[in-house]
């Protein structure tokens, strides 16, 4: 480098120097940016670049290294890398009291805001008011005693490397430091995913403005006199004000909450567990431990064997679920679609009633308000650029909520997503379901001609999927502990309703005509046979199991009939009550459509269940039927030898079309940011 430098002019190397620290700044507010927004796309000269952290943060500290290299030595020179790296890096350095202060002072700021944000992001863990308080000044001390330690530590190892150039160690000092936050935002703070879920401006500038404050209050002033002075002194004025009017409204807001003027009657919690098949829970047989908290609530309260979605596509089957109708009613039938049919709203029903309702969703467009599903005060999602979050990060917003409203009758309903694909390994939590000698390919839901997978690919993948529900269970077990424990005490106990919107193939069905592997939609058991599992303690006997069959229309009229004692819910199921009373007469249906639309006679239009007999309706074929008793899988074809059956089964199903409204919908393209989403969850190319 010297010699590079000794045939370049100090004019030239200024300007090189100042172009490189420019880039730096440029590509780590960029990281910064990509932080939010998970990447970034643009266009220079007509080419498509992206950037997607960390590499923008490393571009930036390469050009910030490049610019060190290439700038000229004498110490006036600094003055002009401190002007592109924000008039910063000249000054510190040289005066080491200087140095230490603004070092100090911004660990302050940095502390205080990071504190701030805790307690409002993480509210559950520290619910108490006296905690909060000391959260906020303890992390700016702790953040400004250790940016001072690293600015005088810095200083004295740069003097015995290099004592002849403080403007470089002064510099250096600065881009060590920036490329310690580039670090954090690259790795874990990437790993926030609240910054994807819940409101981040407005909290945002308040923890800056409260670290701002709290540097003001913990530090002492550069200049006491003048206007610097009485600005301070107004400052700390209006700082404490603020202070005590936020302490006694957090006070009120808390003693309330645990000594509410009307007494909390009751608690509704409805989980929805996306892409879990039922026979993947150890409750439901699985011989491996994945439930271990779903296995503990169904012992409480009651599961039932043969329960089904009425249909395998995740936003139809929570609007069944939340409105009580089939989809055929509905009219929500794909994906990123709303419902148009004039049906009733579960939550609605709740809400009128005086509850408090709230939904935390993990996944953005099963947002009430995308789903077009009335009576939700409360909404918590994803943004579209995030597509998912894990349990971990469902539990917080969850347990942030039912923690703010516990002084109210309250139903919420928390939506996890982690068993669906792209299955994950959860280091620490689900290890014992990996096998380290893993496939590599992606699952797809239908084959393409000629394709196959290994034994080893397919028992990689179904250890991922146990692995995913095993993580899933870990915070459904936070959530229920929550819930049950939950000051003030109720009046009833808590109503806990668990299920699933669908299930998922894990390539049993290879070697069927349809040549399904991974996913969901068909109608085949995998993808349609799901959990429901309900405990209310003094209604519901613990440990019953109900063997007869059920579907995702019957949740929403079960729930009010036992929250609200609500009969005459104007949806298109039944209560389950009788059912788990055994005061229940007649045959019992399921009825599923097949995603999507019309399929061949291998992907069937829809299923109809009656008992223990299962009929196929194809648009091109008889159709199929099946003894779930003695046939599980599906495999032995029974409508040639039981016809009977399978007319009566035909007749069933013509009878609920003709008594079922249908509402006709126009379909719609996507939108590139739709087809995005969907493309990266597997569901298109």
């Amino acid at each position: 480098m010297p010699k590079f430098n000794a045939v370049l002019s100090p004019a030239f190397r200024r300007v090189l120097g100042g172009v490189l620290a420019a880039l730096g700044l440029v590509f780590f507010t960029l990281s910064v940016i990509i932080w939010f927004r998970a990447e970034i796309n643009f266009k220079v000269l007509g080419e498509n670049i992206k950037l997607v952290d960390p590499a923008a943060m490393w571009l930036g500290v390469g050009f910030w290294i490049g610019a060190l290299f290439v700038w000229p030595a004498p110490p006036r020179s600094a003055s002009a890398l401190a002007a592109a790296l924000a008039r910063i890096a000249g000054r510190l350095g040289v005066d080491l009291r200087t140095t230490a202060g603004r070092y100090t002072t911004a660990g302050v700021v940095a502390g205080s805001a990071a504190g701030f944000l805790f307690v409002v992001e993480y509210y559950y863990l520290v619910p108490q008011l006296g905690l909060r308080l000391l959260v906020v000044p303890a992390a700016a001390v702790l953040s400004g005693l250790a940016h001072r330690g690293f600015a005088l530590g810095h200083q004295a190892l740069a003097e015995r490397i290099n004592p002849s150039r403080p403007w470089m160690n002064a510099a250096g000092r600065l881009t060590l430091y920036l490329i310690g936050w580039g670090l954090l935002i690259a790795y874990p703070l990437r790993r926030w995913e609240a910054r994807g879920t819940d409101p981040i401006l407005l909290p945002g500038v308040a923890a800056v403005a409260v670290g701002l404050t709290m540097a003001w209050l913990l530090l002492p002033p550069w200049r006491l006199e003048g206007i610097a002075g009485k600005a301070r002194r107004a400052g700390v004025a209006a700082a404490v004000a603020i202070a005590l009017l936020a302490s006694i409204f957090s006070f009120v807001r808390e003693r309330g909450r645990s000594n509410p003027d009307y007494p909390v009657r009751q608690r509704v919690l409805l989980v929805t567990m996306d892409t879990t098949r039922a026979d993947y829970l150890s409750s439901y047989g699985y011989p491996r431990k994945t439930s271990p908290n779903l296995d503990r609530l169904a012992s409480e309260g009651v599961l039932f064997k043969r329960f089904f979605c009425n249909v395998g596509t995740t936003d139809p089957s929570h609007a069944s679920i939340m409105t009580g109708t089939y989809p055929r009613t509905h009219g929500l039938n794909n994906n990123h679609q709303s419902i148009v049919g004039n049906v009733p709203s579960m939550p609605e029903v709740f809400y009128d009633r005086g509850f408090t309702t709230g939904a935390v969703v993990a996944r953005e467009h099963v947002l009430p308000v995308n789903l077009n599903v009335p009576g939700f005060a409360d909404q918590s999602g994803v943004t579209s650029w995030l597509t998912k979050t894990d349990a971990h990060e469902t539990y917080r917003r969850a347990a942030n909520y039912i923690l703010k409203n516990r002084d109210r009758d309250l139903f919420v309903w928390v939506h996890f997503f982690d068993p669906h694909g792209p299955y994950e390994p959860h280091p620490g939590i689900s290890d014992q379901f990996i096998d380290k000698n893993r496939g590599k390919r992606g699952g797809r839901r239908v084959l393409k001609p000629g394709q196959t997978y290994s034994e080893k690919e397919i028992k990689y993948r179904r250890d991922l999927y146990a692995g995913e529900i095993f993580y899933m269970d870990y915070y459904l077990g936070k959530l229920f502990d929550l819930v049950e424990n939950l000051e003030p005490k109720a009046e009833f106990p808590a109503l806990i309703l668990v299920t699933a919107d669908h299930g998922e193939f894990m390539g049993e069905y290879l070697d069927h005509p349809a040549k399904i592997g991974f996913g969901h939609g068909p109608v085949f058991n995998p993808g349609v046979h799901i959990p429901l599992i309900i405990k209310y303690p003094g209604f519901i006997p613990a440990g019953k199991v109900v063997n007869e069959v059920a579907e995702s229309v019957d949740i929403a009229p079960t729930l009010l009939d036992y929250a609200l004692g609500y009969a005459s819910y104007p949806g298109q199921g039944f209560s389950l009550r009788p059912l788990i009373e055994g005061t229940a007469t007649g045959d019992r249906f399921a009825f599923i459509r097949g995603e999507g639309g019309a399929y061949s006679r291998w992907s069937p239009l829809y299923a109809v269940i009656k008992n223990n007999y299962k009929l196929m309706i194809s648009v091109d074929a008889d159709g199929e039927l099946f003894d779930l008793d003695s046939d599980w899988e599906e495999k032995k074809d029974l409508r040639a030898e039981r016809p009977q059956v399978a007319d009566e089964l035909t007749v069933d199903y013509r009878l609920w079309e003709n008594r079922t409204p249908q509402t006709v919908v126009k379909e719609r393209e996507l939108t590139p940011a739709e087809k995005k989403t969907l493309r990266a969850l597997g569901y298109i190319d």
